[in-house]
């Protein structure tokens, strides 16, 4: 304002100067004739000049004198408007010293600055905060969307085993494969002991376990569909994250140290534990029949039922070598024709397969293509021959290791084949 004041208040003085040098000096009127007609005449002009310029001068004082008037009017409403401010000011000051005098901060307004630097620093602080509170949004909203991927992928994981199965055991006549989501009981205590750093037996009625109370009593409902089983596992992962918080209903646990510990997990901690999905199950079953019909759960099977049912899923997948050691334990001579042979003759035709074995059924009836026989001689295996089933030593070598000698093979062959008219 100063400034701008400044570059036209001095209008007046300015004006007065030009007023100064409109009107010129008069010449020397012996500088004439004043018999001369001519010069009489130029003198009069000389002298209208004067004149008119004279009164130019007294225009141009007369509008220095309306600037002065201007100047006059313009300090006049100044000064009355600083001398309000200066009143406000006056009146602010004696306000705050009795604000501060009411605070016990005394009544020098010295500190004030102080006060206003801490606001300012408040200020920023909180503008900080706000940012740091949208970038925290901003992740939450991140983590949310992966953790959502993570649920797609853990189901496209269970899709596709129960695919494989499909298409592995689709014509299967001994074994079937179900894929329960996230059924995996026997290990789903121990995989949240160890989520939640707790491995030994401690806080059993709050950690539970399947089909009890506790977390797992929730997780396992009488649904094992996977939607319901999602919802189970979000609620159990829900109710971990309120304790840590100190969000949770006292009554609804048991043993207030579990509190205690929980709140005291990492948050990584808690990051596994979103993270968590308990494993796929396996639900097996066998036909009693061999046939594809009359399936049973293949834990109410014998152990010789247990081990077709296994042998019919190893058979049935892979194109990679395979070695079989005594396929033949716990399986009646029954199971090892139907299952075993049978299924050696199909699968040989694309993947090696060696067998180790003392039934001559899979040596024989599977086809083997290549013998070898061993013997123990001395505390050591020798090979006794080796060659396909059409070379005479190697059937004399069948006869002899697996059907007791040609005697004993005859006298069998005798007694079951003859006396039945086979």
């Amino acid at each position: 304002m100063n400034a701008w004041e400044d570059s036209w208040t001095n209008a007046g003085n300015q004006l007065r100067d030009v007023a100064s040098e409109i009107v010129p000096t008069q010449l020397d009127e012996a500088s004439f004739e004043t018999i001369s007609p001519s010069d009489k005449k130029l003198k009069d002009s000389m002298v209208k000049v004067q004149d008119r310029l004279g009164d130019i001068r007294k225009g141009v004082e007369e509008l220095a004198k309306q600037v002065d008037e201007i100047v006059l009017e313009w300090q006049t409403a100044r000064n009355a408007s600083l001398q309000l401010s200066v009143d406000a000011a006056v009146q602010a000051y004696e306000g705050l010293k009795e604000n501060l005098a009411l605070e016990g901060v005394g009544d020098e307004p010295t500190a004030y600055g102080i006060f206003v630097e801490r606001r300012r620093e408040i200020e920023h602080q909180l503008k900080e905060l706000a940012g740091r509170k949208e970038k925290v949004r901003e992740l939450k909203d991140q983590a949310d969307e992966c953790l959502c991927n993570l649920l797609e992928i853990r189901r496209n994981l269970t899709r596709a085993r129960r695919e494989f199965l499909d298409e592995v055991l689709s014509d299967n006549r001994h074994v079937r494969i179900k894929v329960v989501p996230y059924g995996a009981r026997e290990h789903v205590e121990s995989e949240l002991r160890r989520l939640l750093q707790k491995e030994e037996a401690h806080f059993e009625r709050d950690i539970g376990e399947p089909g009890g109370e506790g977390l797992l009593g929730e997780l396992y409902g009488d649904s094992m569909e996977a939607n319901d089983m999602e919802e189970n596992l979000s609620r159990v992962k829900t109710r971990i994250r309120q304790i840590s918080l100190g969000q949770h209903d006292a009554a609804a646990v048991a043993d207030r140290r579990f509190v205690t510990h929980i709140g005291r997990l990492q948050p990584e901690a808690m990051d596994r534990i979103d993270l968590w999905f308990p494993e796929d199950s396996l639900e097996v079953e066998y036909s009693t029949t061999g046939d594809g019909q009359r399936f049973r759960p293949i834990r109410e099977g014998s152990p010789g039922q247990k081990t077709a049912a296994l042998l019919a899923f190893l058979l049935s997948y892979g194109e990679e070598p395979l070695i079989l050691d005594q396929p033949e334990d716990d399986l009646d001579n029954h199971l090892i024709y139907d299952l075993i042979v049978t299924q050696l003759r199909e699968v040989k035709r694309h993947r090696q397969v060696i067998v180790i074995t003392h039934n001559a059924n899979l040596v024989v009836n599977g086809d083997a293509e290549l013998v070898v026989a061993l013997a123990a001689r001395v505390g050591e295996t020798r090979k006794e021959c080796e060659g396909s089933l059409q070379d005479k030593p190697v059937r004399d070598t069948i006869c002899e290791i697996l059907e007791g000698g040609r005697k004993a093979f005859d006298d069998r062959y005798r007694r079951i084949a003859l006396e039945y008219g086979a």
